[in-house]
């Protein structure tokens, strides 16, 4: 079929879609053309890139992007306002009531962690810290059109851009400027206010600007085209001008004054931002470009790069130096990366050889870089080899020497050109694993078929080391600075050549490195690296190095030791960089977990060191930079230079969540009782590396210290008791920078019914109660056996009573008058019959006193002595001229006390009374009987020399048992008897007895049987 006709099939449709295509095809072409014209295609920005789209719940149609005080990143979308932590994006809906509405087309930030906020079918509002301070609209004098952007100027007077022109607030409405103003009309894209506070207005045919305080706009010559006015670090104000494909500036530099523009090369590029370091960042069709200060240099990043759209809407630097894109498919973020990456050719093996070089440089396989510089510079190390000829190992010798071997070749650098050496016999081929020098200068070298060769003089030579295996798997070389020569062998082995002598240590002295790949000798330090991860050499023994979280080091076939002490690894598992004082405390204690810090693909690593070749993969060079090999590439980062991040990370606490239950953060929140699940999610504004940030929390009145979290967002609590609580949250940032000061939120938990303070008040005094009434219940029953005891002793006694009454004194009176009867038949004046009177008068004593024995058997209640007028005759009986002086007190109501208890009672306040006149030598002794209602108490003090020490500890004077006598006594009545004594002070003793136990029971008895006695019989009996 011709060509012609098969135009003729084109469909209708198809021929109105041409010039959309026309222009798809011709935009690559313009690119094309001016990559050309600036001699090649532009690269891809040289910084860790990473986008976001839909499916990680960017919304869609990002138009507007802003910081907040903060860290919040904002997001205006056609579907509503969002915000961003690094890790999740979040409608948000003010806690006071949403916002008027769901297009929102403007974002600015204002004053006091405000932010501003426009809409596309008109009206404004402000928020303040998360909250709602006004809305505006129409009603409030703006037009119902598109607001593109908001801000404050010098003044403080806010303007917003519109697709009417400009309006600014005075008081609480908005305004269009008079005529006297000269303001912009119709479609207004973009504001700035500079430093000096000069506002630039840029409209879809014209630039203006308005000076500080001045009431007058003053339009720009020229035609620069829709755009956005952008200020620059150094104070210059700048703005695209798209027709001419370059950047004007509109006002110079604080303290210049010269104009300038630049240059572009990407055609239909729009201003965005000038970044810190002074670059301009672009956006276009094509994608974001990045193009210095000076031009020299544009780089491009599009769909092709990773890009989330094919146009890019707006751009954001943010507060930590991060760059935001926001595309028609999603948003990105390019920011600085710590390691370096140099600009090499495609290579085809699995890593480039590097070895230093002079003044800085490095070599890499077969190309030079300069100190400074990241691309391949310079000439190749000699002629010019087949592409498919890979240098396999290059290495420098102490004498400055650049050694280069392949598999087919071996060469060293003399006077800048390539001299080539021969091989061994059977070498072609062959891999050079690893090369050094001895302090004779020799080349020692290591081959994988051919095993371990010597180069001497010209000559090569097998070096004859009874390694203990055939061959020797040699596949690492180390001369140190001692003369002495290590060896690392594939088999899990490491060797030392001293003197002649050769010394080995395996898996039997704790080896387990697998393949030694690298080895590197620092004085006594002697370190190994190798598949299975890093050793030390410790005074002949070997011990491992492992990293806290369990990491090992796998696959490290590069190390430096730097001038500080810090150890660098290249693994495969990353770099990783060891302080000095960890790597001693891991030497000296083995069981020491170290730790480190790791740079990965974040840091703009890519690949992993490799495991086969070019070997050692990590060189210092003579500025100190740290090069390193891996699959993906060459790298570098100066240790002393690292990239930190300056800006600790604020903390927020996003939300509570209480068994299910979501709850906004505010202080004095009341939680509900029963905080069985408690969720506090926080976050940590650190935009940069938000995954590495780590944090740290504490429930005061939980918690007793902080506690780490990791990388974890979430606190978990369970079963929380009620009260006042305060969650204290900080976090650091991807450098390890902490948040001193932190966030902190205060709620209560509110109670129970079972955990109230008066429910608990009530339990308590209901416990008490309980405790009370057990404790009188048993002590009731207590002293009803201890009364029915008495009352069974004091039965007996009557019992004995009446047998003595009934039979022996009533026997013994029988006998009296039996004798009275003889003796009265006897003669007055018979002797015997005196004699006999005599007898009879003896025996009427001895019946009377067996009768007053008799009654004080039978003593009832109404026959108790009388305690007090006891105590007091006895007193007059021991001191009848006054001295020492008695005294006899009683307080309370005299009650009748047990026979038995008055009874002891008087018998143990008799043997201290007269301790205190035959021993003590008292002057004063006073006595005091209490009767209370709980107790009855006897004390006894007087003011003598007191009890010894030696006396009380052998329980009295030898021969003598009054004080034994007297526990002994208190026991049998069940009273406690305390003493106090010390030698010149005197002594006091103290007789406590229950009420229950001392007193006789009242005739009325209780209306309740729960206060009766635990035995009816003991109360009858009683």
């Amino acid at each position: 079929m011709a060509p012609f006709e098969r135009r003729r099939t084109v469909p209708f449709p198809v021929i109105q879609l041409l010039p959309f295509l026309l222009r798809r095809a011709l935009a690559p072409l313009l690119l094309l053309w001016a990559a050309l014209a600036h001699g090649a295609a532009p690269p891809p920005i040289a910084m860790h890139h990473t986008a976001w789209t839909a499916r990680d719940g960017v919304p869609p149609f990002v138009i507007a992007l802003a910081q907040t005080e903060d860290g919040w990143l904002w997001l205006a979308s056609s579907v509503g306002l969002y915000r961003f932590d690094g890790m999740r994006f979040e409608r948000y809906v003010p806690p006071d009531g949403p916002l008027p509405s769901i297009n929102a087309t403007a974002l600015r930030t204002a004053p006091d962690n405000g932010l501003w906020v426009g809409y596309r079918f008109g009206g404004i509002s402000l928020l303040r810290k998360g909250r709602t301070v006004r809305h505006y609209g129409t009603a409030d004098g703006l037009p119902a059109v598109t607001v593109w952007d908001v801000l404050q100027d010098g003044t403080g007077t806010a303007w917003a851009a519109t697709g009417m022109g400009l309006y600014r607030l005075r008081g609480e409405r908005w305004e269009a400027p008079s005529d006297a103003w000269a303001a912009p009309k119709g479609n207004t894209t973009g504001m700035v206010a500079d430093r000096l506070g000069t506002l630039w207005v840029q409209t879809t045919d014209a630039t203006y600007k308005l000076p500080h305080g001045a009431q007058r706009f003053e339009k720009l010559p020229g035609d620069l085209g829709r755009g956005q006015p952008v200020m620059g670090p150094d104070g210059s104000v700048w703005a695209g001008d798209q027709k001419r494909m370059r950047v004007v500036m509109l006002k110079p530099p604080d303290g210049q004054q010269a104009i300038r523009h630049l240059p572009v090369a990407i055609p239909n590029s729009f201003m965005g931002e000038i970044a810190r370091d002074g670059s301009f960042w672009l956006s276009s069709r094509e994608g974001i470009a990045r193009m210095r200060a000076d031009g020299s240099r544009t780089e491009l990043s599009g769909r092709g790069q990773g890009l989330s759209g094919g146009v890019v809407i707006t751009t954001l630097q943010d507060r930590e130096g991060n760059m935001w894109i926001s595309t028609t498919g999603g948003i990105d973020r390019f920011r600085p990366n710590k390691l370096g990456q140099a600009s090499l050719p495609v290579y085809l093996g699995e890593a480039r050889a590097i070895a230093p070089g002079e003044n800085g440089a490095v070599h890499v396989d077969r190309y030079t870089l300069p100190a400074g510089a990241t691309e391949a510079v310079g000439v190749p190390p000699g002629p010019a080899l087949p592409e498919d000829r890979n240098l396999t190992t290059l290495y420098r010798d102490p004498t400055g020497v650049l050694w280069g071997a392949g598999l087919h070749e071996l060469w060293r650098m003399e006077d800048g050109k390539r001299v080539d050496v021969p091989r061994p016999p059977d070498a072609d081929g062959a891999t050079v694993y690893a090369m050094t020098t001895d302090r004779s200068g020799a080349l020692w070298v290591a081959f994988r078929k051919i095993g371990l060769q010597r180069l001497a003089d010209g000559a090569w030579q097998q070096p004859a080391l009874a390694f203990g295996m055939q061959p020797p798997g040699v596949v690492a070389l180390h001369a140190d600075g001692e003369g002495r020569i290590w060896f690392g062998h594939s088999n899990n082995r490491l060797s030392l050549l001293e003197q002649g002598k050769l010394r080995s240590w395996g898996a039997a002295d704790g080896l387990q490195l697998g393949a030694v790949r690298q080895i590197v000798v620092n004085g006594q330090q002697v370190l190994a690296g190798g598949s299975g991860g890093i050793a030390g050499l410790v005074a002949g023994r070997i011990v491992p190095i492992l990293g806290t979280g369990g990491e090992d080091f796998v696959g490290t076939t590069g190390m430096q030791l730097l001038p500080n002490g810090q150890l660098w690894l290249n693994s495969g598992m990353g770099i990783f960089a060891i302080p000095a004082a960890e790597l001693r405390r891991a030497l000296a204690n083995p069981s020491h977990r170290v730790a480190f810090e790791r740079f990965d693909h974040q840091d703009g690593l890519h690949g992993g060191a490799p495991q086969m070749a070019a070997v050692p993969s990590l060189v210092r060079a003579s500025d100190g930079k740290l090069w390193f090999t891996t699959t993906e590439g060459v790298f570098w980062i100066d240790p002393a230079r690292i990239a930190r991040n300056p800006l600790p990370p604020p903390v927020e606490v996003l939300s509570l969540e209480v068994n299910g239950r979501k709850w906004l953060p505010q202080n004095g929140l009341a939680l509900p009782a029963r905080a069985d699940n408690l969720r506090i999610d926080y976050t940590a504004l650190s935009l940069t590396m938000p995954d590495r940030a780590q944090f740290r929390y504490r429930l005061l009145g939980i918690d007793e210290d902080w506690q780490p979290a990791g990388v974890r967002r979430t606190a978990f609590y369970n079963h929380l008791p009620p009260g006042q609580y305060r969650f204290q949250l900080t976090a650091a940032n991807s450098d390890g920078l902490w948040n001193e000061h932190g966030t902190e939120l205060a709620f209560s938990v509110a109670p129970t019914l079972t955990q109230s303070t008066w429910f608990r008040v009530l339990a308590a005094g209901v416990a008490a109660l309980a405790l009370f009434l057990l404790y009188r219940l048993r002590l009731r029953r207590m002293a009803g056996r201890i009364r029915h005891r008495l009352e069974e002793r004091l039965a007996e006694r009557e019992r004995i009573a009446r047998e003595l009454h009934d039979t022996l004194l009533q026997s013994v009176h029988g006998l009296i008058l039996c004798f009275q009867a003889v003796a009265m038949r006897m003669p007055p004046q018979e002797p015997a019959r005196e004699a006999m009177e005599s007898a009879l008068q003896r025996a009427d004593e001895v019946l009377v006193e067996g009768r007053d024995r008799v009654r004080d058997l039978r003593s009832a209640a109404g026959d108790a002595p009388a305690l007090a007028e006891n105590l007091c005759a006895l007193a007059e009986s021991l001191a009848p001229d006054g001295s020492p002086a008695f005294r006899v007190e009683v307080e309370g109501t005299p009650q009748a006390l047990h026979p038995l208890v008055a009874e002891e009672v008087f018998a143990i306040a008799r043997e201290a009374m007269v301790n205190a006149v035959r021993h003590a030598g008292a002057r004063d002794v006073e006595v005091s009987i209490t009767y209370d209602s709980g107790c009855f108490r006897l004390q006894v003090r007087d003011n003598g020399m007191g009890i010894e020490r030696a006396v009380l500890d052998a329980g009295g004077r030898s021969g003598h048992w009054g004080l034994a006598g007297m526990q002994e006594r208190a026991d049998k009545i069940h009273a406690r008897l305390h003493l106090r004594t010390r030698g010149g002070e005197g002594t006091e003793w103290l007789l406590t007895l229950p009420a229950a136990l001392a007193y006789l029971p009242q005739p009325r008895r209780p209306r309740w049987r729960f206060w009766q006695d635990g035995d009816d019989n003991t109360e009858q009996a009683a």
